[in-house]
């Protein structure tokens, strides 16, 4: 086993405990990939590059296997060792595919919540601190323009049938 080789296990090793913390469990990367796996195909697209990460955690996660089981040159470059630093670092930032999903999921939640508390109390919540309170929200404002039209419509219609009516009259007699 060469330097190289080596220095990607100790990385290789630490990406793994990542892994088992975030999983409680001991297969580390291999636990990742199957959660990814899992992750219907509607929610992957909502992250960009999730395609790229699963093929590359299969890729580290075999050459480790091949380092570690077979008894030859593994094949291991120094671009091995910089594709796992850059996913080790996005990990330890959250910037993970699945940390990126969990996101996504939060985000969309609130949304739901933000438009079930506008139909119910007319206002925005207090918990959505990012926000500024409306007396009247942006929906709430367009339904009252929305009934004044139709207000005026309505008399209008009633002018122009009430001119008719007399109209009428006026020819008859």
């Amino acid at each position: 086993m060469n330097s190289l080789e080596t220095e990607y296990l100790e990385r290789y090793k630490s990406l793994s405990a990542f892994c088992n913390d975030i999983f409680q469990s001991d297969r580390g990367v291999s636990d990742y990939i199957s959660h990814m796996e899992l992750t219907p195909d509607h929610m992957s697209r909502q992250v960009f590059g999730w395609k790229d990460d699963y093929y590359t955690l299969k890729h580290l996660r075999w050459l480790r296997n091949r380092i570690v089981h077979d008894p030859g040159p593994s094949s291991c470059r120094k671009e091995d060792l910089d594709a796992l630093d850059r996913l080790y670092n996005r990990f330890m930032t959250r910037q993970d595919p699945l940390a990126i999903l969990e996101s996504h999921k939060r985000k969309y939640a609130l949304g739901k919540e933000m438009q079930v508390n506008r139909r119910a109390y007319g206002t925005y919540s207090q918990k959505t601190s990012g926000m500024t309170a409306r007396s009247v929200p942006p929906a709430l404002g367009r339904t009252n323009e929305r009934k004044k039209r139709i207000a005026a419509v309505m008399v209008l219609v009633f002018v122009v049938a009430a001119l008719a009516a007399i109209c009428a009259v006026k020819y008859i007699f």
